[in-house]
């Protein structure tokens, strides 16, 4: 396949023609004298990049990528004895003239790399002020474009098409074309051809000499400013209702305001508008046009004007304070004195530690309020103030006159970012630490990371996966749930919603117990009733309809359960004994438990690990109680065969997982799950 190469012969020196961009193994072949037809001679093979022979002077010729590779016809003449670039027959794939100012072209055939990307050629911009032969003003003050991350380009004409003395870059795009600049071609500036995502520019009119803007976007968020004129024009008839604005030309009519406006023309701005020259290859006729530049001239660094008087626009026209707390005046009830909406600059606490954030939630509990900062919880006691002993006696409280009194920073260097994540219940204050990975419990015995609890790892990998989506698009709710004393904490993650995930935790057995398939979008409490909010619709929760129905979807009830006794031996697993209500026979089978998975792990003598299941026609009654023995491993073979059910190998591993499912949305009990093990010989 034709190989792209933007100048092939580079210098001519006492009959010695250098091709710097040809590489070893590529190969150059002679088209012939003047003809653009298929190449037929082979002139080298090898490629030591330097020809001494006068024989491929004023012809075609054709680079491969190998002396193997398919000629294609396409072709490309070499310039007679001088430095001058090649001129490219227009049949060459991928390629839009051989512009001097600006070249856009696709990315060539050969490529795979660059398939999806249209190329700029920035070769004349990079040279606009080097050029002596091609330039009015060698000495421009227009420096070399140097990419920046961000930088983003804008095409503003078409360029050949309908060039004229008014209009020299051609007619303007009438789409609005703006990309971001993704490189340079190799990630090398040598090369001075851009990158950007590729789009059709050949139907968009663009074809060669064309007019861009390249420019680095403002980063950051700043504040709107906004400059005034030179001109200023009266309101007319201020302060009644047919006031209007004064004009240059004409002046705003009163009687049809939105209609007739003022008028005028403004002769200032931000920019400077004139004429540049450019590269003779624009043409004799055409090699200057008017263009906006921030700097008055091109000689020199002039990018400076009268801005005039500023206005600054603050969306937001407010002083926050995140580390310090205002109480406002008192409210005395059956009276008429109610203070609540002032607020006195002497009602203030000391400011908490800078080093620990922002405060993110304040809780209640008893005669303390519960600060909660990014990074450090403290208690401030209310109309209440410390005393410590010397004698190690420990504390006393007094009251004092003050609303605000003694501020305890805990020892603890936790804290959350996370409002919604925080849920005071009676004494106990939790809240997710995603920087410490832990979620914690807040109480009058200190701080304890419950998720210590069996949960360690989970948490800090959880954690780190929520980091790795950005604070800004994740978030963690929590709420109680009385009826059933557990802790309901969701995590949802709104640029990848496969980290969402629900989680119960047992406050009486201090265990988290299960994981649940509603992820709502927050929750709420009145009393001992439970609702969330999931679609922006209120969802209430323990309800009289089917049970696992979330936000009206039906799930099956699922536990796994997990077998390690005596983790050293190997044992088989013989039989399964469920306790439930759900143990009848007969008319019930489609609605009782169900075996989908047990499963042991992938080992080098296992390398499918091993897996068997159990159906509900399998139970068996026998004292109150169901009871299977256990099938055969469907791996036994090497690949899943469900007759290997019947004459596989037994289950025998170290541990098991059993996966227990139930379809039936009745209320359903399961009280004990029996294995029945024995040691392997």
């Amino acid at each position: 396949m034709t190989k792209w190469i933007q100048y092939v012969l580079s210098d001519y020196n006492n009959g010695i023609y250098t091709i710097p961009a040809i590489s070893d193994g590529e190969a150059v072949y002679d088209d012939g004298v003047a003809t653009s037809g298929s190449a037929t001679t082979l002139v080298d093979s090898t490629k030591s990049g330097v020809w001494t022979t006068n024989s491929i002077q004023n012809k075609y010729v054709t680079i491969l990528e190998s002396a193997t590779e398919a000629l294609v016809g396409t072709t490309r003449r070499i310039a007679s004895n001088t430095s001058t670039a090649i001129t490219v027959d227009v049949s060459f794939p991928g390629l839009v003239g051989i512009g001097d100012q600006y070249v856009v072209h696709n990315s060539p055939t050969y490529s795979d790399k660059y398939k999806d990307f249209t190329l700029i050629n920035i070769a004349a911009l990079n040279n606009h002020n080097y050029d002596g032969e091609s330039h009015l003003y060698p000495n421009s003050s227009i420096d070399p474009y140097v990419f920046a991350k961000g930088d983003r380009i804008r095409f503003i004409t078409q360029g050949d098409g309908g060039r004229s003395s008014s209009v020299p870059f051609g007619t303007p795009l009438g789409v609005y074309y703006d990309f971001e600049i993704i490189g340079y071609k190799d990630n090398n500036a040598a090369t001075n051809i851009l990158l950007i995502n590729k789009f059709g520019w050949s139907a968009a009119g663009i074809t060669d000499k064309f007019l861009v803007e390249i420019y680095s976007p403002r980063l950051g968020i700043q504040d709107t400013v906004y400059y005034a004129m030179g001109e200023e024009y009266d309101v007319l008839s201020p302060g009644t209702a047919n006031r209007v604005h004064a004009g240059q030309l004409n002046n705003q009519d009163p009687t049809n305001p939105s209609v007739l406006t003022a008028t005028g023309i403004l002769t200032q701005g931000d920019a400077y508008y004139y004429k540049r020259y450019f590269s003779a290859e624009l043409g004799v006729t055409y090699n200057s046009g008017m263009v906006e530049s921030q700097n008055m001239s091109d000689l020199y660094l002039s990018n400076s004007y009268s801005k005039g008087k500023p206005f600054v626009v603050l969306k937001n026209a407010q002083s926050k304070k995140y580390r310090f707390f205002r109480w406002s005046d008192k409210y005395f009830a059956d009276t008429a004195i109610n203070g609540l909406s002032r607020f006195q600059s002497a009602n203030r606490t000391k400011q908490l530690n800078e080093e620990d954030g922002e405060i993110v939630k304040i809780q209640s509990v008893g005669f303390t309020l519960r600060v909660l900062q990014e990074h450090k919880p403290s208690t401030i006691y209310i109309g209440r103030s410390v005393i410590e002993s010397d004698g190690g006696d420990g504390e006393q409280y007094t009251t004092s006159n003050s609303v605000l009194g003694t501020i305890r920073p805990m020892s603890a260097r936790s804290g959350t970012v996370f409002p919604n994540s925080v849920w005071t219940e009676d004494n106990a204050t939790y809240f997710f630490d995603i920087y410490n990975g832990e979620f914690c419990r807040m109480a009058e015995n200190g701080i304890t990371p419950i998720s210590s609890y069996g949960m360690k790892k989970w948490f800090r990998d959880k954690s780190r996966t929520l980091l790795l989506s950005g604070i800004s698009d994740v978030d963690c709710i929590s709420v109680f749930d009385r009826k059933h004393n557990s802790l309901i904490v969701t995590f949802r993650d709104y640029s990848n919603s496969a980290n969402n995930e629900t989680l119960l935790f047992y406050e009486p057995l201090n265990r988290w117990i299960t994981w649940a398939s509603f992820k709502p979008e927050m929750y709420a409490r009145s009393g001992d009733h439970l609702v969330s909010f999931n679609g922006g619709a209120l969802w209430y929760h323990d309800g009289s309809g089917s049970r696992s129905k979330y936000y009206n979807t039906q799930y099956n009830c699922e536990i796994m359960v997990v077998s390690n006794t005596d983790p050293d031996k190997i044992k088989t697993l013989e039989a399964i004994e469920l306790g439930t209500n759900n143990n009848k026979l007969g008319a019930t089978v489609a609605s009782m438990w169900s075996v989908p998975e047990i499963t042991t792990p992938v080992t080098s003598y296992y390398p499918n690990g091993q897996l068997t299941k159990l159906y509900a026609q399998n139970w068996v009654p026998r004292q109150g109680k169901i009871y299977s023995e256990v099938k055969r491993d469907v791996y036994t073979h090497g690949t899943l065969n469900l007759l290997d059910l019947i004459n596989g190998r037994p289950m025998q591993h170290n541990y098991f997982k059993i996966k227990l499912v139930h379809t039936n949305p009745a209320l359903v009990d399961l009280e004990q799950v029996t294995l029945y093990l024995t040691p392997s010989e």
